[in-house]
């Protein structure tokens, strides 16, 4: 077993908060069925568009959601992650404030498209690592 799998947070006995996930959340709390797992199959329909709408709805003001779980918490979570969003996308709204100083890692997509411009492509291009390095390293 690899050696970080013995200091996990949700192993430490505190409070561990986290998203059930896109698909988990719709398909067991909210009974809808998803192809093959994938959440970007419900983008075909408008049901299955309006459930991602429904779902993403909480999350639009990232220091809102920030607050709002931390004032729920009483500042619980050890921190908060960004998650599938390019950097271009969102360090213009990281600002010098408590709510952004929670933020301790990144996950970032490596395209720079918008998720309206990857929802109306035929074909995903190759994403270019390198430059997204060069992009955030600034």
């Amino acid at each position: 077993m690899a050696r970080y799998r013995q200091a996990l947070p949700q192993l430490d006995g505190n409070t561990f908060l986290c998203d059930a996930g896109l698909e988990t959340d719709l398909i067991f709390n909210h009974g809808i069925e998803i192809r093959e797992f994938a959440a970007h199959t419900l983008l075909e329909d408008d049901l299955g568009r309006q459930a991602l709408n429904d779902y993403f709805r909480g999350f639009l003001s990232l220091a809102s959601a920030i607050s709002a779980v931390d004032a729920a918490t009483h500042s619980g979570a050890a921190y908060f992650m960004v998650n599938c969003a390019h950097p271009d996308h969102f360090t213009d709204v990281l600002q010098d404030e408590p709510w952004a100083r929670r933020i301790r890692g990144i996950r970032c997509n490596a395209s720079r498209q918008s998720h309206a411009e990857l929802d109306a492509c035929d074909t995903l291009t190759m994403a270019i690592p390198w430059n997204w390095r060069i992009s955030t390293c600034r």
